[in-house]
């Protein structure tokens, strides 16, 4: 049942990528034409959409962008799908100027290469963002759950940390930390009270 339900949201992540893919390339023409995509043109858009999901779509999958977990999403994620369109963009403008003088891409504007990537990374990343934002947003407003202090401030307290803020049977109040430098400091907009000694005064 768990694997269905996961093979079920990678399927929706791919036909959400597919359809944003289609219109990022729409929309670039459009941004390109200042709105008023030429006739002779159309041919172009049509053959560069075909592309754009044929590259994309499999360099997403080879970059593990279909294998993530929704409430994890950060800027590995962020980092591999700059990767991916940085990739596709080099294919793409190898493909145009190779066959820059087929009778089958005529007139084509390099920059649509370069306005799609920049669209690619903003719509794409902020689809990958999304659900994060919404669950880190929702974890603001939560007020409810056990009230809990995490023993320490390093590494293995951040990582504690985000595993208890998506847990909604605790609400973290802060850290405890013997660490001079560190009192009052935040992590994940939680401070650190103060030292070990305090803690029965919390």
């Amino acid at each position: 049942m768990i694997n269905f339900i996961r093979q079920y949201k990678k399927i929706f992540v791919i036909l959400a990528d597919l359809i944003t893919v289609s219109v990022i390339a729409w929309l670039s023409f459009f941004l390109r034409f200042e709105g008023s995509i030429p006739n002779g043109q159309i041919n172009n858009l049509t053959i560069f959409i075909v592309f754009s999901l044929i590259l994309n779509l499999p360099i997403f999958y080879w970059q593990k962008l279909y294998h993530f977990t929704w409430a994890y999403v950060g800027l590995n994620e962020f980092y591999r799908l700059i990767k991916s369109t940085l990739i596709t963009t080099l294919v793409l403008t190898a493909l145009i100027v190779i066959f820059r003088d087929s009778k089958y891409i005529t007139g084509f504007p390099r920059s649509i290469i370069f306005i799609s990537a920049f669209l690619n990374i903003f719509f794409i990343g902020t689809l990958r963002l999304s659900k994060r934002f919404f669950i880190e947003f929702a974890q603001g407003k939560r007020d409810h759950g056990q009230n809990t202090l995490i023993i320490g401030a390093d590494n293995l307290a951040e990582e504690l940390a985000r595993s208890v803020l998506k847990n909604k049977r605790y609400n973290l109040i802060g850290f405890i930390d013997n660490s001079e430098i560190k009192q009052k400091n935040l992590i994940h907009g939680k401070p650190v009270l103060g030292k070990i000694k305090k803690l029965p005064f919390l």
